[in-house]
This record gives structure tokens, C-alpha cells and sequence, in this order.
């Protein structure tokens, strides 16, 4: 009885390709099963370079965002005349020696400036350059002796400067802070 069973799964078994006879279908099975990997790899490097095109020229042409105003104002050339920096003039104040009290190592610290400021300023920005002298000299004497050996002294000195001559200058005077001499003695 066990044996007639086992005739009869090992028969069905032979019909479903599952039993023992069926070594052949499980084979093709795994080659299936092979295309469908294969299909799994190619499938997204063959869509992925197509849509990427597909949006490209969708955007580009105008048939996603719409077109984009004012686009060609800013890849046609600039008008003759207007290339270059924006025009600008300096006010050069005279050579400073301060004083840095009597606990520094240093005794004394010389400083030349130049105010870069908007063109057409200049005298007004002069008229007023004793009470930016006094400023400029009240903050450099105020800095820490230890600060002048940080690195970045100079980019903080001259915002921090600006930020404080600005309240003595007319108002949109002054662009910027050049230190073109800076010396501890």
C-alpha cells in the first residue's frame, strides 16, 4: 500500500514537474529565473539615460515649466560701456600711530586706512574724516593685544570697523575698510 503511494506521487509528480522525472522543468525554471535578474539590471540603465533625456527636452523646450522670462536678458552680452567694477573713489586718511597702553607687548600700533566709498562722497566723507580718525583710534585702541595674532583679525577689524565709521559718515557713504598699513611696534 505505501508503494503504491509513492508509484502514484512519483507519477503525479512526473506530470507537474515537481517529482523526480522532472529535473528538466526546474532547469528551465532557473534560467527564467536568470532572464528575469538580467531583465532586473538592464531594464533601469537602459529607461534611466531615455527619461533623463526626455525631461531635459521637456524642460528645455518650454513644455513643462513654460518658458522662463527674462532668460535671454541675462545670456545676451552687457551693453558697451557697462563691463567692468562699479565705479567707486577712496578717501585715504592719514597715517595713525596708537598707543596700546601699558600692559602690551607691543607699545604702539601704526595703521594707514583708505575709506572706499560711493563716488561723488568723497568731500563729504573729508569733512568728516577728524571725527572718523577719532573712531577708528578709540576702537583699535580698545582691541586685545592677543586678537592682532588671530588670523582672520583683518576681516573682522575691517567689518567691525565699517560697522562703527558708518555712524560718523554720511549715510551710504562708505563700501568698505582698506587697511593698506598695519604694524605692531
Amino acid at each position: 500500500m505505501a508503494n503504491a503511494v509513492a508509484e502514484a506521487s512519483g507519477a503525479q509528480g512526473a506530470a507537474t514537474g515537481t517529482g523526480p522525472g522532472g529535473g528538466a522543468k526546474s532547469a528551465a525554471d532557473a534560467a527564467g529565473g536568470r532572464r528575469r535578474g538580467l531583465l532586473g539590471i538592464l531594464l533601469p540603465l537602459i529607461l534611466a539615460p531615455l527619461l533623463g533625456a526626455a525631461g531635459y527636452f521637456a524642460v528645455d523646450g518650454g513644455h513643462v515649466l513654460g518658458p522662463i522670462e527674462g532668460a535671454s536678458a541675462l545670456l545676451a552680452p552687457s551693453p558697451p560701456g557697462t563691463e567692468g567694477p562699479a565705479p567707486v573713489a577712496y578717501v585715504p586718511l592719514p597715517r595713525l600711530t596708537i598707543s596700546l597702553g601699558p600692559s602690551a607687548a607691543a607699545r604702539h600700533l601704526r595703521v594707514t586706512v583708505t575709506l572706499e566709498v560711493e563716488p561723488g562722497t568723497e568731500a563729504a566723507v573729508t569733512e568728516v574724516s577728524p571725527r572718523l580718525i577719532a573712531a577708528l583710534t578709540r576702537f583699535l585702541r580698545a582691541v586685545d593685544e592677543r586678537d592682532f595674532e588671530q588670523p582672520a583679525l583683518m576681516a573682522r577689524l575691517q567689518e567691525q570697523l565699517l560697522r562703527r565709521l558708518e555712524f560718523n559718515a554720511p549715510p551710504g557713504a562708505l563700501r568698505a575698510v582698506l587697511f593698506q598699513e598695519f604694524l605692531l611696534n
